[in-house]
């Protein structure tokens, strides 16, 4: 081969090396222009639409949420709003029903009841739900318009779906801060968005978190024959506990002798726990609320910790980035372990990686924990969901 056509190769080879890196992450957004303040953005005509109708549904189901939160219930729930979110339809008509003084249809779990009575149980109650609800379906807007762990700029200007879905206003644009005025909530990485209870309690309804098949679905792993079950008398802690759809089975087995601590950063999740815990009449069941950095647990206090689905979402971003957790999480860990007496357990439960489910791996979970100091005791595949489940012991 000629020195020529060796040098015609190797241009082109390099083209296509730099070409494929440049779209590896797909088109690069503008660079940001400094601002002094946060101003409003005009959506731009020539910005490009994402396709189909996705946008102009979610518009619909933000003015069918303003018009419930205002009291004006119309007769039915508009089709636009119907396809923006299948999953939310069943409870928005529930809704409905019960502003229409209507059956709601029968319900598979006392859990399941006794959401729909937390979040509709009142005007005051079902005001805030809404409202919550709207600020839910903002930050679906924004992470659609600004995906991923935002580590850039965001997009400049803004697409003409890039507004509230709820009052149709443009986002506000900072350096790194996306700003709804109607909801009074910023999208930065700066600024983590706060928790908010209600919203919660939407995807936990519809995606069948109370059902008796999700809500059973790790019995086995909870049971005292196995090295992760729950002992009667014991000092529980189900950390990051959520919608608390796993507390009441670890309830059942401590007995009125022990204690379930249900552990979130979510003021509003505790306080539906606590809702329920005194309607249903279990008094073993207690709320802790936790900040990012610390479970609030005392040293050596309880018997065995819980963590279900959660450990991925600590870590997760830290192991794609560096393979390790990072000096936070690891911080946090370092206090749940402190909380565990000598002898105590560590129950990680999580699901095993896929492709687009990058979860935490048993190896890297067994590596992060006995970092920690503790001890690989049992680890065997969950019952259901397909997941794992590695129970550590503390020396």
């Amino acid at each position: 081969m000629s020195l020529r056509r060796v040098g015609f190769v190797a241009g082109f080879l390099l083209l296509v090396a730099g070409l494929s890196w440049a779209l590896r992450d797909g088109p690069r957004p503008p660079l940001p222009v400094a601002t002094p303040n946060p101003a409003s953005v005009e959506p731009s005509p020539r910005s490009e639409e994402p396709s189909g109708p996705l946008e102009a549904d979610w518009d619909a189901l933000g003015g069918w949420i303003l018009d419930l939160e205002q009291g004006h219930a119309r007769q039915e729930i508009p089709a636009g709003a119907r396809r923006a979110s299948a999953f939310l339809t069943p409870l928005l008509a529930r809704y409905q029903a019960l502003l229409e003084g209507s059956s709601s249809g029968d319900l598979e779990t006392e859990e399941e009841s006794l959401a729909y009575e937390y979040l509709f149980g009142s005007p005051q109650r079902a005001s805030l739900s809404l409202e919550a609800l709207g600020r839910t379906l903002c930050l679906w807007r924004v992470e659609r318009l600004w995906p991923g762990t935002r580590t850039r700029p965001p997009p400049r200007p803004l697409p003409s779906w890039g507004r509230c879905p709820v009052d149709g206003k443009p986002y506000q644009v900072a350096d790194d801060l996306l700003r709804c005025g109607f909801h009074d909530q910023s999208f930065s990485p700066r600024h983590p968005i706060p928790a908010n209870s209600p919203s919660e309690l939407y995807p936990q309804l519809t995606m069948g978190y109370f059902r008796e098949d999700r809500s059973r679905s790790l019995d086995a792993v909870l049971e005292p024959s196995v090295p992760s079950g729950v002992q009667p008398g014991e000092v529980v802690v189900d950390y990051g506990c959520g919608a608390s759809c796993y507390t009441w089975s670890m309830a059942h087995r401590i007995g009125p002798e022990g204690r379930v601590l249900a552990v979130d950063i979510d003021p509003g999740v505790l306080d539906f726990i606590s809702f329920v815990a005194a309607r249903r009449g279990i008094p073993q069941v207690e709320t802790v609320l936790a900040s990012r950095e610390s479970p609030n647990l005392e040293r050596s206090s309880v018997d065995r910790v819980f963590l279900i689905d959660v450990y991925n979402v600590l870590a997760g971003i830290d192991l794609v980035g560096s393979g390790r957790p990072g000096p936070r999480v690891v911080a946090t860990m370092q206090r749940l372990v402190n909380a565990l007496r000598s002898g105590g357990r560590l129950v990680l439960i999580d699901f095993i990686p896929q492709p687009g489910l990058p979860h935490v791996s048993e190896e890297q979970a067994v590596r992060d924990m006995e970092d920690l100091g503790l001890t690989l005791v049992d680890g065997r595949p969950a019952p259901a969901h397909g997941m794992y489940v590695l129970t550590f012991e503390k020396p």
